[in-house]
């Protein structure tokens, strides 16, 4: 697997994804949202990358790197949502929605 093309495929889908998923949960504030995702993908790259390397090579089981996308929702910092006055309640449904994104953006690459 070349990774680099494979960081920028999952980057495409993560973010495609989000957007869709900004719509249902923060409406109006879709691109506050991507600018979010893109800056939680940049600031996570390094850590995503190491996990899905793993995971292609069998070292991580799949459960072991959900739990592991999942702890870095903390991580999220969601500063555009917060600057446009979006609620808590729908920034944390953009969050978990994000997370599981992250995870099934990451299994759809490695297939």
């Amino acid at each position: 697997h070349d990774m680099s093309f494979l960081w920028d495929d999952f980057r495409d889908r993560v973010l495609d994804g989000a957007r869709l998923l900004a719509a249902q949960t923060v409406k109006d504030a879709v691109d506050q949202a991507s600018k979010d995702t893109e800056a939680f993908l940049l600031e996570t790259r390094d850590k995503l990358e190491r996990w899905t390397r793993a995971l292609v090579r069998g070292d991580l089981e799949r459960d072991e790197f959900e739990l592991l996308v999942a702890a870095r929702k903390s991580n999220m910092k969601m500063h555009a949502l917060r600057a446009t006055g979006v609620t808590q309640n729908a920034i944390e449904r953009f969050r978990a929605g994000l997370i599981s994104l992250l995870i099934e953006s990451a299994f759809d690459v490695i297939q």
